[in-house]
């Protein structure tokens, strides 16, 4: 699929997941735990911000969300195996209140890995993400953090 296609898909998928009528609340998880740091300055995700969404096909999105317009969305090919992913199968985006940027393999730091992976998906991540044209975003950001999710129905914030 386009970049710029997935982009806006995702983006409308993690707007709605917010805000939209969504098929009922996610309750939430009192084991989810995640951390955010965003080029040294962290953020707390919503308690209800927290999750992983099986989307079919072998695709699996992590989101870490503040649900206060602060996310990162990691988007990976399964299966999924203890140690290191390969980054060649991830796909990971920031957004906040000035705009979007992407993981593009190849174009600095990159890596994904899973302490676990059942029942829960336990794992670290860091990202170099240079600005989605057109987002408004500008400079590239470092993003790195950790997530402790279950799988949940993809109405994160509510």
């Amino acid at each position: 699929m386009d970049r710029r296609v997935r982009a806006v898909a995702v983006f409308l998928l993690m707007t709605l997941a917010c805000g939209g009528s969504g098929s009922g609340p996610t309750p939430i998880d009192p084991a989810a735990s995640a951390t955010l740091i965003v080029d040294g300055q962290s953020f707390t995700p919503a308690k209800n911000g927290m999750s992983a969404l099986n989307r079919g096909g072998g695709n699996t999105d992590i989101n870490i969300n503040n649900c206060a317009g602060q996310s990162v969305n990691l988007s990976l090919l399964e299966p999924f195996v203890v140690g290191s992913h390969p980054m060649s199968r991830t796909y990971a985006q920031f957004f906040n209140s000035s705009g979007q940027w992407d993981y593009v393999q190849g174009q600095g730091r990159g890596t994904l890995t899973f302490t676990s992976t059942s029942p829960r998906l336990v794992g670290s991540f860091a990202f170099d993400m240079p600005p989605l044209a057109g987002t408004g975003a500008t400079g590239t950001k470092f993003v790195q953090g950790t997530f402790d999710v279950t799988y949940g129905n993809g109405t994160a914030c509510k």
